[in-house]
């Protein structure tokens, strides 16, 4: 009798700990027969069980007899389609199932290998009321499928096929002039921006802001710019395209680089190294976003970026939801006025004055 008193007990502990963190919310509240091959229980401990968590108001009897979440309904279906797996570390991945969980969502992550991926047609066919996804070169079928979905469907950080669709994004690039701004205060002139073209709308806009600053602050240095590929690694990349660059007499008067993200600067970092230029002493480098991976990279890479990914998460939810509606609003992101510049920077090893 204690034996069964125990398992039923444990079986309860863990199923409060799954509806806490919304295990349930994304799929039916499983039977008693499932409950017990699963647990390895006989259905009358499992049966009792459930009934004392009903007992308890965690648990509720629908009219059909079956056991379901409190107050359960047709909940708002979310789906995320991403190239490969996402780190469950991963901070927007996080913030994601974050939201979800706060406002009850069924949230479902589906990865894929290819861009032809049937998977990613049978997502879109899907039953669900919102698609966040990363596809980066669709075919026109593809393209045709999202543009019917377009109502529903944000673009992962970059709107890459330039269909002007929704996007969640991190900081906002005008967070680029605080940084502008201190390196200016410190007497610098010569400063350079290497960013990728993986979407035009962001290459755009990094150069919009280094322009802006060239002419607020007096530098003088050039913007430069490359065709990214999503299928090779951003570090590689960032290193051939620099050392071109290199072989051609770039840099040679320059005092700081900026790049459009951390792993373009670790690939510049390398090239540079590779030509006997040092980090921070000859060169600074200064990057955007990924605050995370900056720290494992030696020299730590100094960056600028989102402190909190669930604030455009959770703006991007209520959007779709009706909670919060922002009729016109295309770009979920963080405003970088709402934070300090301790929030913001992340002072690595590869600038020589104190930017917080």
């Amino acid at each position: 009798m204690e034996r069964s008193q125990s398992k039923r007990l444990e079986l309860q502990k863990i199923l409060c700990a799954r509806i806490e963190k919304g295990f349930y919310y994304s799929r039916e509240f499983p039977g008693v027969p499932y409950l017990s091959a699963e647990f390895d229980l006989n259905h009358i401990t499992v049966r009792r069980a459930l009934n004392e968590l009903v007992e308890q108001g965690i648990l509720c009897r629908k009219e059909n007899g079956r056991i379901d979440l409190v107050g359960s309904s047709r909940q708002f279906r979310v789906a995320l389609l991403t190239h490969g797996y996402m780190n469950p570390a991963d901070k927007w991945f996080q913030a994601l199932q974050e939201c979800a969980r706060k406002y009850k969502c069924s949230f479902t992550y589906i990865p894929y290998n290819i861009q032809d991926d049937p998977i990613i047609y049978e997502a879109l066919n899907g039953d669900f009321d919102l698609f966040i996804t990363s596809i980066y070169e669709p075919d026109k079928l593809l393209l045709e499928k999202m543009n019917k979905k377009r109502d529903k469907l944000v673009c992962l950080y970059n709107d890459i096929v330039g269909c002007d669709f929704y996007r969640l994004d991190g900081l906002q690039r005008s967070a680029f002039m605080r940084l502008f701004r201190k390196f200016a205060e410190n007497g610098y002139k010569k400063i350079d921006f290497l960013s990728s073209t993986l979407e035009k709308r962001n290459c755009k806009e990094n150069e919009k802001y280094y322009r802006q600053a060239c002419k607020e602050f007096g530098f003088k240095g050039n913007f430069y710019s490359f065709q990214e590929k999503f299928d090779i690694l951003c570090y590689f990349q960032g290193r051939e395209e620099a050392q071109k660059l290199l072989d051609a007499g770039s840099f040679a008067k320059t005092e700081v680089i900026f790049t459009s993200n951390v792993e373009i600067a670790w690939g510049l970092i390398r090239a540079l190294h590779d030509n006997g230029i040092r980090v921070p002493e000859d060169i600074q480098v200064v990057s955007f976003g990924g605050a995370e991976f900056a720290r494992f990279i030696e020299p730590e890479i100094t960056t600028i970026g989102t402190p909190d990914r669930t604030l455009p998460v959770k703006e991007m939810f209520e959007h779709f939801m009706g909670i919060n509606p922002q009729p016109g609003k295309k770009v979920f992101n963080a405003d970088p006025g709402q934070y300090t510049d301790q929030e913001l920077i992340f002072q690595g090893k590869t600038v020589k004055i104190s930017l917080i």
